[in-house]
């Protein structure tokens, strides 16, 4: 009589884990090569304020850091406070270094315009264009003048 762990033995290959385990590993390995394919250098953001241009650079939102940043509010719903406080935590200097510190809060909070801060939040959180062109490009589905060559049999 053959039973499914018997059967499952004869298909599969020796192998010193068990099928759960294995199964994580094989996904353990996509997951560290996306991670790996994911820059993490920072990205050069740039705000036009009164006719001048100021940059900043971040490097890539994590879902975890959003929690983080969410943690710090004192208004869950207020969308202006986690857009301020997500610029203080996430914006750098071209050096690397953080721009604003958790201090000034209440300094940029009463002195910057509401609409520059919401500009600067959707640059935060949504790609430049040229960021999506490059993601589109890379990811294109359209074949290769070599693969869409008709075949004949």
């Amino acid at each position: 009589m053959v039973t499914p762990s018997t059967e499952l033995g004869e298909l599969a290959s020796p192998s010193p884990y068990t099928v759960n385990e294995s199964l994580l590993l094989g996904m353990a390995k996509p997951l560290s090569e996306l991670i790996k394919a994911v820059s993490k250098a920072p990205v050069r953001r740039t705000l036009t304020f009164k006719g001048e241009e100021y940059e900043f650079w971040m490097t890539y939102l994590t879902l975890a850091q959003r929690e983080r940043v969410r943690q710090t509010q004192k208004d869950k719903e207020d969308s202006n406070e986690f857009a301020l406080r997500l610029l203080i935590d996430k914006a750098l200097t071209a050096d690397g270094q953080r721009m604003f510190s958790p201090g000034q809060y209440a300094e940029l909070k009463n002195e910057w315009p509401a609409s520059e801060l919401e500009a600067a939040m959707l640059q935060m959180i949504a790609p430049t264009e040229e960021e999506e062109e490059a993601t589109e490009a890379e990811t294109d589905p359209k074949p290769s003048r070599r693969q869409s060559a008709k075949t004949d049999f």
